[in-house]
């Protein structure tokens, strides 16, 4: 944090003249979640049926009249039971806009892919496996990157200096594994390997076309049983990415397709479907969204494992399109070679110009022996929460 720091304050000093107007601005949230469990915990965990813990995400902005920008934007939690907390590097950057193209030095996040269940080609940032289950939080990631914005799309160049180990919940905690994660990590060409990564965006009349590549230490560890922890093995790997997204009228087609090298043999990756809403639902202004996906991957045992070998995801998506931004999801994931369903939801919406309730929910139902996340089987569990935004 102390290199970014000072890199962000020495370019500011650079770009700032006595002629050029500066422009600031803070904003974010701070909240309260509590974690309801299902179940009792397993030895040595805290947390039988409740877990509090208290989030602050500010986001400072910095930004002149000549193009200069910057962004210092951490994310800070603390569970009170288990008496653990972390901080989230998210955004610390300085960024240069001069014609169309775009510069951007220091830490920050990029999403890439189109699909709901999970996004293949999305290989940048190295998931927080600190905050919730999926791969939605993304940790912030070192980089160098120019983005250039001609009239027929978008291509985006990245070179990802220090790479980002995989960060896990302690064993005292809930939905995590019995062992720690040790710090011992093992690269296989070395820990500083420059990475590098670029894609390429279009669009031509309804369909959105992405074009990525990745080179360098993956973001999947390969995780290492020993006697008392478990070790991570991040191998270097190349992977070829594709995103494919056609719109028309109330319907979206989806396509994520991924080749990689490096990690045992050569695999493919794929996830395709389609989201169909429907307006105007029941007599009303809210959007009824109907979502079904597939997931493939052909990885072998000497890769890291997943979930997403062969499974169907459904969801329904209802927004109510009120001046409270009120939104539920309920989805499920069902594994068609286990009967291991995993079953979702997600709901948020504002109270007033302020205040937001979000709530999150998992349920593990007949957790297969076979699935990378079995140890999770006592782990369903609820999680409501208030934020406040400033």
């Amino acid at each position: 944090m102390t290199r970014a720091l000072t890199l962000l304050l020495t370019s500011l000093s650079l770009s700032f003249t006595p002629t050029v107007f500066a422009y600031w601005q803070a904003e974010g949230f701070v909240g309260l979640t509590a974690d309801l469990y299902k179940d009792d915990a397993q030895a040595g965990q805290c947390c039988d049926t409740l877990a509090n813990r208290a989030l602050i995400a500010p986001r400072f902005l910095w930004w002149n009249d000549s193009g200069w920008a910057a962004t210092f934007s951490p994310y800070v939690e603390y569970e009170f039971q288990s008496e653990e907390g972390f901080i989230n590097l998210r955004e610390t950057n300085v960024t240069y806009a001069g014609g169309n193209i775009e510069w951007l030095l220091g830490y920050s996040v990029i999403y890439w892919g189109v699909t709901e269940v999970y996004q293949p080609v999305n290989v940048v940032n190295q998931y927080d496996g600190r905050i919730a289950l999926g791969y939605e939080e993304k940790m912030g990631q070192p980089m160098l990157q120019a983005r250039w914005l001609p009239d027929w799309g978008d291509v985006q160049m990245l070179l990802l200096p220090f790479h980002q180990p995989r960060q896990f919940r302690k064993p005292n905690q809930r939905r995590t594994l019995t062992k720690p994660v040790s710090d011992d990590v093992i690269y296989s060409d070395g820990e500083h390997h420059l990475d590098s990564a670029i894609r390429i965006g279009f669009w031509q009349d309804a369909l959105d076309v992405g074009i990525s590549a990745f080179y360098g230490n993956s973001r999947e560890p390969l995780l290492i049983e020993r006697s008392n922890d478990w070790q991570a093995s991040y191998a270097q790997i190349l992977q070829l990415g594709s995103e494919l997204q056609w719109t028309q009228d109330d319907i979206l087609l989806k396509w994520e397709g991924t080749y990689k090298s490096g990690e045992g043999k050569d695999y493919l990756t794929l996830v395709t479907g389609f989201e169909y809403s429907v307006y105007g639902f029941s007599f009303s202004q809210g959007t009824l969204g109907l979502i079904a996906e597939y997931a493939w991957d052909n990885r072998d045992s000497h890769a890291p494992p997943t979930i997403y070998n062969n499974d169907v995801f459904l969801g329904v998506r209802w927004q109510a399109n009120d001046i409270q931004d009120t939104e539920f999801l309920l989805s499920g994931l069902f594994d068609l070679e286990q009967t291991s369903p995993i079953y979702k939801l997600t709901a948020s919406g504002r109270v007033n110009e302020h205040w937001k309730w979000v709530a999150e929910g998992y349920y593990l139902s007949s957790m297969s022996s076979c699935e990378p996340i079995t140890y999770l089987e006592n782990d369903t569990y609820l999680s409501i929460g208030a934020e406040y935004y400033f």
